[in-house]
């Protein structure tokens, strides 16, 4: 693996501020000066960064997809305030991500940084092991966005479709389908389409603003009094008050993962060290606005939480939204668009773990460099990552046949050890400050 830590990096390297708001600058150099070669053709706009980053949290969505993590573990109590818990504990590392990706703009992210802050016997250990465990939780988040659309499909047909009994294989194909479509998509369309992240963006926000009107204004003759929004704790978890608070706070903790995502695909756009800062914190503020007036929008429509908590469809919100409008069709929209959510956000994370892949490959850090390396001249995408990032996946869902709980068990390994990446480039970043 190539030790960036033992280059000696120019004075260059220092952050350069433009003159003018919105100038384009060519931060390739700074590439140069950490010994990489830039390979990867800078064609993502400043717009397309922040919306791919905000696409693959898309912070509102994915509370509304694992709402049924936070209603069994703390119920209103976990999503009304776990959304602020998040927020100064994730706001305080997209922080210091963003310092380091204003003056290290690279695919590889947290295990650069590693390697270049860390002391110098530490150095390629710890950017090894920040690097892998990296590569693999992408992986996993991707796995775990792909499970969420056969999941809203099976909800909706389970709802229309009373006598329909799901199966493991059901989910299990549904996953493989979307994918090998978002891989399919990723090699020979997206380069062409990076305004899909616009799209996807505009999608979001529109449904959103759709969605909180029509729940509010159809539900406003029954609404749940404040007492029961802001004080109510609810435990089925088995577990004391206090750890099924922390665990329920998965919930809005899944509304920032991917939070990186802009970070590895710095080296597709111009101004990198500018634009990518700027994507990380907008994808923070927006997805914290959205999140909260979500969550407690969605808590006083609520008629039923005996009916949320046991909907036979599996999932909680589309039960609120049908108790909300009072139409089974709007709820059933209202998944779809849910649904839609998702593709885009596994568009995206296949995209950036693809890219993360690649520069692990880049510093012949992985098996299969030699391939993993590559970018396709005629595609101008790394396919081979592309493929061996999708193989990982279907093997992953493999394991959902299995058991759904090893599965679950296993895709929440992104958010574990994200954690642990984002602290130790934190904690190395802030050893380094004060010498």
């Amino acid at each position: 693996m190539v030790d960036v830590s033992e280059k000696k990096l120019p004075t260059e390297l220092e952050r350069q501020t433009s003159t003018h708001e919105g100038q384009v600058q060519d931060f390739s150099y700074q590439l140069v000066g950490l010994s990489i070669q830039p390979e990867d053709a800078r064609d993502m706009s400043a717009m397309e960064i922040i919306s791919a980053g905000w696409c693959i949290c898309n912070s509102w969505a994915g509370i509304a997809a694992t709402f049924a993590l936070a209603i069994a573990q703390g119920g209103p109590t976990t999503l009304v305030y776990g959304p602020i818990v998040i927020l100064v504990l994730v706001g305080s590392c997209a922080l210091t991500l963003s310092e380091l990706a204003s003056v290290y703009p690279t695919a590889g992210g947290q295990y650069h940084w590693t390697s270049i802050l860390a002391p110098k016997s530490w150095s390629r250990g710890l950017s090894y092991c920040c690097g892998a465990t990296n590569v693999f939780a992408w992986i996993s988040l991707a796995a775990g966005v792909a499970i969420i659309v056969p999941q809203q499909i099976l909800a909706m047909a389970v709802f229309w479709n009373p006598s329909y009994v799901p199966k493991a294989w059901h989910t299990f194909l549904l996953y493989q389908a979307a994918n090998l479509m978002t891989l399919i998509y990723n090699i020979y369309v997206l380069k062409r389409t990076m305004w899909i992240h616009d799209v996807g963006f505009f999608l979001s926000l529109s449904g959103f603003v759709a969605l909180f009107i029509t729940s509010l204004s159809r539900s406003s003759s029954h609404f749940q009094p404040s007492e029961m929004v802001w004080h109510t704790f609810l435990n089925n978890s088995g577990w004391t008050d206090g750890i099924a608070f922390l665990t329920g706070l998965v919930n809005p903790n899944y509304m920032y993962a991917g939070i990186d995502g802009a970070i590895h695909l710095a080296e597709e756009c111009k101004n990198a060290a500018v634009v990518v800062p700027r994507a990380l914190m907008s994808t923070i503020t927006i997805g914290f606005v959205t999140s909260l007036i979500f969550a407690i929008s969605m808590m006083y429509c609520i008629k039923d939480l005996q009916a949320v908590l046991s909907s036979t469809t599996g999932v909680p919100i589309f039960e609120i939204w049908r108790q909300s409008t009072r139409s089974d069709a709007a709820a059933t929209v209202f998944l779809t668009i849910l649904g839609m959510m998702a593709l885009f956000a596994l568009n995206g994370c296949h995209q950036t773990a693809s890219r993360l892949t690649w520069s692990f490959g880049r510093d012949d850090a992985i098996f299969g460099s030699r391939w993993l390396n590559k970018i396709s001249s005629k595609q101008e995408v790394p396919i081979a990552a592309l493929i061996f990032n999708f193989c990982i996946m279907a093997l992953i869902g493999c394991i959902y046949l299995a058991s759904t709980s090893a599965f679950n068990a296993f895709i929440a390994y992104h958010i574990r050890v994200s954690g642990f990446i984002v602290d130790v480039s934190k904690k190395v970043y802030n050893v380094v400050a004060k010498k």
